[in-house]
Order: C-alpha cells, then sequence, then structure tokens
C-alpha cells in the first residue's frame, strides 16, 4: 500500500533578500521506497544552481548551497538519518546517533534515485527516491523533517523546512521532525 502526504516548506523569517520561492513537497513510501518530490516556484532566476556533474557522486557540505534535505526518524528513538542532494545530482546519506552527532556516513544506502526537471524559470522539480531496506523495515512508522536551502546570486542563503521552532534554521531539532509516514 503506497502511503502518501504533502507539506509546504516554511521559509526561515529574516530581513535577508531571500528568494521569493514556494516549496512544496510531496512524500510517498511504498513499503521501504521513499519518494520526496520538492516542487519550487516563484523567482527561480534569482536561485544559483550548481552546475552538473559527468557523474552524480557522494558529496559532503551540499548545504552550504542550493541543496534539498530530509530527516529520517522512527520510533521516538534518537537517532536518525539526514539526506542531502543538490539540485546537480550530488548527495550523501547521513547516520547520527543523537541530535547533530554525526556517527558516519550511511554506507548500506550505495545510491539514490534522482530526476531534475527545470521548466522555464518559473518550476524546478526535484525527484529524490530511495529504498531504506537496508537500514529500516516496511513495519517502521517514519517521522521526517523536511527542507531546503536555498542559496541567490548574491551567496545569500534561505532556509525552509516544515517547522522553525527557535531563532536560528535548525533542521536537526526533534521538534522539526512532524510529518509522519
Amino acid at each position: 500500500m503506497v502511503k502518501q502526504k504533502s507539506a509546504l516548506l516554511l521559509p526561515f523569517p529574516t530581513e535577508k533578500s531571500t528568494p521569493k520561492i514556494e516549496i512544496q513537497v510531496a512524500v510517498a513510501r511504498n513499503h521501504t521506497l521513499l519518494s520526496l518530490v520538492y516542487r519550487c516556484t516563484g523567482d527561480l532566476h534569482t536561485v544559483l544552481f550548481p552546475t552538473i556533474p559527468q557523474f552524480p557522486l557522494r558529496q559532503d557540505n551540499l548545504w552550504k548551497h542550493t541543496c534539498f534535505e530530509a530527516f529520517i526518524r522512527c520510533d521516538n528513538v534518537p537517532f536518525y538519518w539526514e539526506l542531502n542532494c543538490s539540485p546537480n545530482g550530488n548527495w550523501n546519506l547521513y547516520y547520527f546517533n543523537d541530535y547533530r552527532r554525526m556517527n558516519s556516513i550511511e554506507e548500506k544506502i550505495p545510491h539514490i534515485e534522482t530526476q531534475f526537471e527545470y521548466k522555464m524559470e518559473q518550476e524546478f522539480i526535484a525527484t529524490i527516491t530511495l529504498d531504506l531496506a537496508p537500514i529500516l523495515s516496511a513495519e517502521k512508522v517514519l517521522t521526517l523533517n523536511l527542507a531546503t536551502i536555498i542559496e541567490n546570486m548574491n551567496g545569500e542563503m534561505g532556509y525552509f523546512a516544515l517547522a522553525h521552532p527557535i531563532h536560528k534554521p535548525d533542521f536537526h531539532l526533534p521538534e522539526c521532525f512532524t510529518l509522519q509516514i
């Protein structure tokens, strides 16, 4: 059975000139297969998109530029995973023991599927699919935080997430994990 949910990511309130865009995320789960579709609309001509490599790779520090993120946990346990995916296809998945205590790169998931569509500077769609079978059973209820970092042409960053419970963007906070699927 396929479970589906959707959410609108909220921009972090700031006085900086972040791009005026809207980000909606559709989430689908079929057993252990998790699909995330980030749909960005608005002033996309102001967004700095990274150059596309010949072969996408696992890479660190993707969050320093335009990046789609998903934080995945289950059963109210302290450990979780962080998925980072650049709009150029580079990606990584990290395992955390607890809040911001990264243990390792999650090697049990060796690849993800990505697809990107850029439509007339008005819409960008990133589809990211990963099979969680190596790390989670299909019976587990997942609790997610979905986020996006947008870098504009001036190098300023905009932060979008399901929730912003404190005075600075922090996607790792347990209070940000609000979508269950």
